[in-house]
């Protein structure tokens, strides 16, 4: 009788412990006080478990100011809190979507490839103090609440062939083509920040590349042999068609001063160096009806979702879990 009492008494007092570490876990004043005791600062919100402290205020302003420039304009704490108590929400919600891999590694690689060589690309990542991993679940968790959000927003009211077409006659200006052009390139980082030395080296490589271009060495092989952009080597360095507004504006205005079938060139952008080669050109010019109804039925399908949306973003961004002051502030 005793043991049986016995352990009773234990699975009481093992329940208890539980109720208590739920309402610890829950209770907004001892997340505040963890959050002092642990260095993080006050509590900001609490999104359901997640507790969002000042230190991860300060941190997304030291990113924002990162990103912008030191004295650039950032947004208030009060926005910075709504936003990130909205971005917490989100992940909890898309926690279970499905991603593809390929989907995931595309995001990662266009990112990489803005970023120059592998030196560059580790270096802004230590500056950001942000490694590799953390990087690609941050990347994982905006692709879910992407796709999270596209299918909240699913819903819309159906637009007919004669809106579509009214909304093209009104904004007929709007679907010109621009001039285009189309070029390959072999290419070698030396983004801002690069080492003098590696720049005279990287610019004497790109020049001698020129040179075995002209005695006669074939364009796809030196992409292969020198490049440093991975995302163009598979397809030879070729760019596909673009505008001006899909380049730097030291690249465009440069290959829009070539001809095609001349010899490559050499471009110094603040990128690095680019050894182009201009393929083809296509002049400015009025898209169809038919060319531009599949660009036209997803503005008006986003703009029938975007109420939704803001509706959602503005009750999680003024959710109650939002702080109040605590009695020892």
């Amino acid at each position: 009788m005793r043991a049986r009492g016995t352990v009773g008494f234990i699975l009481l007092a093992i329940a208890a412990g539980f109720v208590a570490g739920e309402t610890v876990f829950r209770s907004a004043v001892c997340r505040d006080l963890f959050g002092r005791a642990f260095g993080r600062g006050q509590l900001a919100a609490l999104v359901n478990r997640h507790a969002i402290y000042e230190d991860d205020i300060e941190r997304e302003i030291a990113a924002a100011r990162y990103l912008s420039g030191r004295n650039a304009e950032i947004a208030s704490r009060e926005a910075i809190t709504k936003r990130l108590v909205t971005d917490e929400n989100l992940r909890q919600v898309s926690t279970h979507e499905a991603v593809p891999a390929a989907e995931l590694q595309r995001e990662v690689d266009l990112l990489r490839y803005q970023l120059g060589d592998d030196n560059s690309w580790r270096k802004r990542l230590d500056q950001a103090g942000i490694s590799q991993d953390r990087l690609r679940r941050s990347l994982g968790e905006n692709l879910r609440g992407r796709r999270w959000v596209e299918r909240f927003a699913a819903d819309h009211p159906a637009i007919d062939e004669e809106t579509l077409r009214k909304y093209y006659d009104q904004h007929v200006a709007a679907f010109v083509l621009p001039q285009r052009f189309r070029a390959s390139h072999i290419f070698l980082a030396a983004p801002p920040g690069t080492s003098p030395e590696i720049v005279e080296a990287k610019q004497q490589l790109i020049n001698s590349l020129a040179d075995r271009l002209r005695g006669g060495e074939e364009f796809d092989s030196l992409v292969w042999e020198a490049s440093e952009d991975e995302a163009t080597k598979p397809s030879g360095g070729d760019l596909s068609y673009f505008c001006e507004q899909r380049m730097p504006a030291d690249f465009f205005k440069a290959v829009s001063q070539m001809k095609v079938a001349e010899a490559p060139k050499v471009i110094r952008t603040i990128l690095g160096f680019h050894l182009v080669r201009l393929t083809e050109t296509k002049p400015p010019r009025q898209m169809s009806f038919e060319e531009a109804q599949p660009a036209i039925l997803a503005h008006l399908q986003n703009a029938a979702r975007r109420p939704a949306v803001e509706n959602l973003s503005a009750k999680w961004s003024g959710s109650s879990a939002l702080r109040r002051p605590w009695f020892w502030n």
